[in-house]
């Protein structure tokens, strides 16, 4: 399912490039020298391998991208053509990892656990892989909440709407202060914070 979304990705380039804005070094809270010489992997890395290339372009040493069935994905090794040497594309499963105790420096696995049906198979897994002083990232989605309502609201609309498939490809940090300071001259700065 998955595979299949991520390439309907590169018909809007601009939805991949706001995927990658989700695992930059400021994203996740790190220096932006913190991947430098590191080994890292990517679970659950996705055909366009956003966090894979973020890694890489911030300088990890090597980067281990896996995924159910990635390694010889021709879209995948479009995206890696530069880096030739710094990455590996694995096939495998985020519950039963194909790597050595205390391999990588930092683990990445980013809206992928809560699909497995077994969280915490894939944090034990993860954490097993991951080197004593090393960092994990987990992001996992929960059911319900106000913001998943929010979310069904807006994709309905994206489906239905052109203006809106248009407003969220040309979103980008500028348009959105432009936005926020539009709604701040039209109410009180209490309502903004």
């Amino acid at each position: 399912i998955f595979d299949e979304i991520h390439r309907q990705q590169l018909q809007a380039f601009s939805q991949y490039e706001r995927t990658k804005t989700l695992t930059t070094a400021e994203y996740l809270g790190v220096d932006h020298n913190f991947f430098k010489g590191k080994t890292c992997l990517d679970a659950g890395c996705g055909v366009l391998l956003p966090a894979t290339i973020n890694m890489l372009e911030a300088g990890a040493d090597m980067v281990f991208a896996l995924d159910l069935d990635i390694s010889s994905n021709e879209v995948s090794l479009r995206f890696l053509e530069q880096w030739q040497g710094k990455y590996e594309l694995n096939n495998g499963s985020v519950l039963s990892l194909p790597y050595q105790d205390e391999f990588f420096d930092f683990v990445l696995s980013d809206g992928v656990l809560h699909h497995t049906g077994n969280i915490s198979r894939g944090l034990i897994e993860l954490c097993r892989v991951v080197k004593r002083k090393g960092a994990v990232y987990v992001s996992i989605m929960g059911e319900g909440g106000i913001m998943k309502e929010f979310q069904s609201i807006l994709r309905k609309r994206y489906r239905t709407d052109p203006w809106f498939q248009q407003f969220i490809a040309n979103l980008d940090p500028k348009a959105i202060m432009k936005i926020l300071v539009q709604a701040g001259e039209n109410g009180s700065k209490e309502e903004i914070d």
